[in-house]
């Protein structure tokens, strides 16, 4: 699965992980007219210590950049650890940060995708947009939180950011717990997808749960909250929310319903961070046969 990061730098880079061949590539762009892209550097990633049928490999599910634009963090699915690299501004390759920067997870977790929020009074910030910034924070007294999903153990994680003399990321752990009323998921087939911080909340997709007549969830979460009603769930208007992303304004999400193959757009009160109806929805090609791949797998704002 494809998540690009475009860190600011003598020159621009994406990055992608890949979690069938257990690597993470970088490519310089933009790429030109009929130019025969390639990456310039692949970084694979080591087979997981203790190898499972639902773990058989190193699976980075994600590439997120971190809020000083000096580090890049990729949650492995397959080996419950999350990957810190420091970014190379000169040549864009990524050096590995030592273990006191990585995350380990309890086995079985499953890490799959992590947000960065920068919070003060209570409002998140989706993160800073230079090292510069981030030290103005540090001095007006806001912090870095890194917030993470499992896939497999089904827990929503959050960990304390902290840069000791420029160097490499340290991450404290606060809490963890399973975003869902009463801290069940109602199959051993649901799981939770992605992650998204704006404004005053955080955002989870949850996959087959079929909470909505069929359709599954988005749990809604403010600072500091740690169990989950009925009401902070919301539809997202489809089957298997595998992708969704809130718009730069904060007032609209586009869900990627995977399983039905469905872009919905959902109305959102950028001030509250609450969902307040769906406002539109379009079947982008056909939905996949049950129990096989296809449909939808990501989705982009194009602002």
């Amino acid at each position: 699965m494809f998540h690009p990061v475009v860190p600011m730098m003598l020159h621009s880079i994406l990055t992608t992980g890949h979690s069938g061949n257990s690597s993470i590539s970088l490519f310089n762009i933009p790429f030109a007219d009929k130019q025969q892209v390639k990456p310039f550097d692949v970084v694979k990633l080591p087979p997981p210590k203790n190898v499972t049928e639902k773990q058989p490999k190193s699976q980075p599910h994600q590439v997120l950049l971190d809020p000083t634009e000096s580090f890049i963090l990729s949650p492995d699915l397959g080996s419950d650890v999350m990957h810190v690299f420091a970014i190379d501004h000169k040549s864009g390759k990524l050096n590995k940060c030592g273990s006191n920067s990585t995350i380990y997870y309890d086995k079985g977790s499953g890490p799959r995708h992590g947000v960065f929020v920068t919070s003060s009074e209570g409002h998140h910030a989706r993160r800073a947009r230079s090292p510069h910034r981030e030290r103005l924070m540090g001095r007006e007294g806001k912090k870095t939180t890194l917030y993470t999903v499992e896939e497999l153990r089904g827990n929503v994680c959050s960990f304390d950011v902290s840069y000791v003399n420029k160097g490499c990321p340290v991450f404290k752990p606060l809490t963890c717990f399973r975003p869902y009323p009463g801290s069940n998921f109602p199959s051993n087939t649901t799981t939770l997808g992605e992650i998204r911080a704006a404004g005053p909340t955080l955002h989870i997709s949850v996959r087959k749960d079929g909470k909505f007549d069929g359709k599954d969830s988005l749990v809604t979460l403010k600072p500091g909250q740690k169990t989950v009603t009925d009401g902070d769930l919301f539809s997202s208007g489809g089957k298997t929310p595998r992708s969704f992303v809130i718009n730069r304004k904060g007032d609209l999400v586009a869900v990627g319903n995977q399983d039905s193959s469905t872009i919905v757009i959902i109305k959102r009160d950028p001030k509250t961070g609450k969902l307040l109806n769906e406002v539109a929805s379009l079947l982008v090609g056909e939905a996949p046969a049950e129990g096989t791949w296809g449909g939808l797998s990501s989705i982009v704002w194009y602002e």
